[in-house]
């Protein structure tokens, strides 16, 4: 495992290895020093034995062997130290490129809507001609509607000699054709109109969408 580490930290400082890369070797190396520092006390226990009841070299070997323990330690410890402070120094360059990439994209969105908008008012004028034009159609259209309820009775006798009370509704059926339910046949003709907000005049941006 420290060997793994060692690794990773030969890797120039500043190179771009992942954060991920550095929080795992981080959880690597506390593992292993949690177990490195739990084998110390058996370790120093058999080197207390050995001091009594070994020969003079097999106590130096037991005194080596925590030496080499303790040693072990250090390593870690000094390696965490490290891969910390790699880490920081990685997800401070993560962050950096993110923001970059960030505003990068932000540049490209208003190169786009700049493109777009330099369209867009040409399209917009062009849509509220179409709309004025509607309205004055509309506008011309309910003038009719209104000079043909005066000029039409309510009633009136038809060629039968009979007293037709329908003679408004068959008005607005010839001049609208079959509207289906009462108070749908403006929404046939104009199915858009209440739809749109007409721009304003010297604002040819101002084209809305209000939906249904």
């Amino acid at each position: 495992m420290l060997d793994e580490i060692r690794e990773l930290l030969k890797t120039k400082k500043g190179a771009p290895v992942s954060s991920g890369a550095y929080r795992g070797a981080i959880a690597t190396a506390e593992s292993a020093l949690d177990a490195a520092r739990a084998r110390i006390p058996e370790l120093e226990r058999a080197w207390s034995r050995a001091l009594l009841d070994a020969t003079p070299a097999d106590a130096e070997a037991h005194d080596k062997t925590v030496r080499e323990a303790q040693h072990e330690i250090r390593r870690y410890e000094v390696a965490l130290e490290e891969l910390k402070l790699r880490l920081a120094e990685a997800e401070a360059r993560e962050e950096s490129n993110v923001v970059e990439s960030l505003f990068a994209r932000g540049e490209k969105l208003q190169t786009k809507g700049a493109q777009l908008m330099a369209t867009y008012a040409e399209q917009a004028r062009a849509l509220g001609a179409t709309l004025t034009a509607l309205r004055d159609v509309r506008t011309e259209f309910l003038g009719i509607e209104r000079d043909l309820e005066h000029r039409v009775p309510e009633a009136m006798i038809n060629a039968a000699g009979q007293t037709d009370y329908n003679a408004r509704g068959e008005m607005r059926a010839r001049l609208y054709g079959d509207c289906g339910e009462p108070g749908s046949c403006q929404r046939k003709a104009f199915p858009y109109w209440t739809e749109f907000e007409l721009p304003n005049p010297d604002e040819p941006h101002g084209v809305f969408w209000r939906g249904r």
